[in-house]
């Protein structure tokens, strides 16, 4: 499995939280989350778990397949695919399926092996309407299943 050499340090358990702000900065959200990061071949799957501090839990599959260089995603919610940039950074465009005129973009930036950050930009007909802001800490190399 060379290929992917910087998504294969993404492989395990990261949890940290999100923070989501609108153009002039103002916070509109923040929770934690846990992202489980799998790899089979040229299968990929992603379960990102969402906790916010009145309760509410989500959980949402991303499943995806490498190939062409690049990982590509094409679930019921979004469409998309990701690209390494260099040894420490992976850049992903997507757009969810019932908002076709939102376009994201996101940059991951692996930090170290155990620390990463990364920015979406939430944009609507050309210009940047929000702003998530994560920052994770890797706490397992591994997930506890197999897809």
């Amino acid at each position: 499995m060379n290929d992917f050499p910087v998504l294969q340090r993404h492989l395990g358990v990261w949890e940290g939280t999100y923070s989501l702000l609108d153009r002039e900065g103002k916070q509109l959200d923040q929770h934690r989350c846990r992202l489980e990061i799998q790899r089979n071949g040229p299968k990929y799957f992603q379960r990102n778990i969402y906790t916010w501090e009145d309760g509410r839990r989500e959980s949402i599959d991303f499943p995806g397949e490498l190939r062409d260089g690049r990982l590509w995603f094409d679930t019921p919610r979004l469409e998309g695919s990701a690209v390494e940039v260099n040894e420490n950074i992976i850049v992903l465009s997507w757009n969810y399926k019932d908002n076709p005129n939102q376009k994201l973009a996101e940059l991951i930036y692996l930090v170290n092996e155990r620390q990463r950050c990364r920015t979406w930009q939430y944009m609507e007909n050309g210009h940047i309407v929000k702003t998530m802001l994560i920052d994770e800490q890797k706490i397992a190399d591994t997930v506890s299943y197999t897809v």
